[in-house]
């Protein structure tokens, strides 16, 4: 009797965690360029009107979605739920006009001769990857905290 208990209630917390893993995150979907956020849409109209984009990719989870924007050129830019982006991968170097003052200000000054091909943005700071492979993280004021590994 023990061992059928056990048994279904086994069988429950199975049930349980995958019908809740499954609703979690609906995964990645590719998705129209025109399903993008307008935020999204405009940023990238504005700062890469001259890059091909090849593929939009929408990962839906259970509160918000993530939106992946790949380009012909090997290059991609990542963007939150309300089209605001988060990470920008450029191979040929992110444009200046996309990098805050500051941040540009001090790598043109202590790295001259390199571009910026990562900058990436999140709740606490900016990390910057050069081409050079060094790093670089910046509050969000952009201010220079540290190079980083």
């Amino acid at each position: 009797m023990k061992s059928t208990n056990l048994f279904k209630r086994s069988l429950l917390i199975v049930i349980t965690l995958f019908a809740f893993s499954s609703c979690q995150s609906q995964g990645d979907k590719v998705i129209q360029y025109d399903k993008l956020p307008s935020k999204a849409k405009t940023f990238i109209s504005s700062n890469f009107s001259n890059m091909t984009v090849l593929q939009v990719v929408k990962d839906a989870e259970l509160f918000n979605s993530e939106y992946t924007v790949y380009f012909n050129e090997g290059s991609k830019i990542e963007f939150n739920s309300k089209g605001e982006w988060r990470d920008i991968e450029i191979t040929s170097g992110v444009p200046q006009k996309v990098v805050p003052a500051s941040i540009y200000s001090y790598v043109s000054k202590n790295h001259p001769n390199t571009l910026i091909l990562e900058l990436n943005k999140d709740n606490r700071d900016y990390e910057v990857k050069l081409n050079n492979q060094i790093e670089l993280v910046f509050n969000l004021k952009g201010e220079f905290l540290r190079y980083d590994d």
